[in-house]
């Protein structure tokens, strides 16, 4: 059955959060439920989406009573000690020791609530992004596929950087990196424009032996990206993403990794 081609996977992929909370109203719940039934590529972001969910949830781990007993019993005891003094009395040294006790019962109990909610907050922010870069992956590993199958690698073909890189110029808005890399093992073969999450990007197009290495290219955005290599594996696919200069490269082959990490760090 295809897609239901009244939404594009684009809005689709944007609003699946929304979707799977119930925040949108019945007749976009509906559309979206239609596309991601036809639709095998929205199916799996919603996949692994809620596996994430999941994941984030079994962090959760909740309070045990007796910390919210003992947060009461501190500030109900830092009340009591603050009011039995005499007006208009010195306090003793035993009423002293009691205000310094409850006060550090107090802190402390404030000390944990801000580190449950540190990690709750870590936790919402590391979901968030691992959704990204989920979306980012799948649709580097679909580019590359696509160009291979295809036979679409190059769009301009040559081993000269001096003629691939002004090959790009007009067409995006950023100069990317191209490299000789013919003295480390990986002879540029030229280069294409791709599209990642719904933008142009360009791809560097490598060989090594009879492997090809399609290295994608964009600004570096809000997603925040390691500046070393961080090697991924999907389906057989080894992906390599780093950020040098502004730009975020994305390089997948079905080359191994440490040949791959070798590629990213001669870039």
């Amino acid at each position: 059955m295809p897609a239901d081609p009244t939404l594009p996977c684009s809005d689709v992929r944007d609003r699946l959060g929304a979707w799977r909370d119930g925040e949108l109203n019945a007749a976009d719940s509906a559309a979206i439920a239609r596309h991601v039934a036809t639709c095998a590529t929205c199916a799996g972001d919603e996949r692994e989406m809620r596996a994430l969910a999941g994941q984030v949830a079994d962090l959760r781990t909740p309070a045990p009573p007796s910390f919210a007993r003992r947060i009461a019993a501190s500030f109900d005891q830092a009340t009591l000690t603050e009011g039995s003094a005499s007006p208009g009395s010195a306090p003793s040294s035993a009423s002293r020791r009691a205000n310094r006790s409850a006060g550090l019962r107090v802190a402390i109990a404030a000390s944990l609530v801000l580190s449950a909610a540190s990690g709750w907050l870590a936790a919402t922010l590391w979901y968030a992004q691992d959704v990204g870069v989920g979306r980012l992956q799948h649709d580097v590993v679909t580019a590359h596929l696509r160009a291979l199958a295809t036979d679409s690698t190059v769009q301009v073909a040559s081993a000269d950087p001096h003629t691939v890189k002004p090959w790009f110029a007009g067409r995006l808005e950023l100069a990317p990196t191209i490299r000789d890399l013919s003295a480390a093992g990986f002879p540029l073969a030229g280069g294409r424009l791709d599209i990642v999450d719904g933008k142009r990007v360009a791809v560097a197009v490598y060989r090594r032996r009879l492997h090809t290495v399609s290295v994608f290219m964009w600004r570096a955005g809000s997603l925040p990206t390691d500046e070393q290599p961080k090697t991924r594996s999907v389906d057989g696919y080894n992906v390599v993403a780093w950020r040098a200069g502004g730009i975020v490269h994305w390089a997948i082959s079905d080359l191994n990794a440490a040949e791959l990490v070798e590629l990213a760090r001669q870039m």
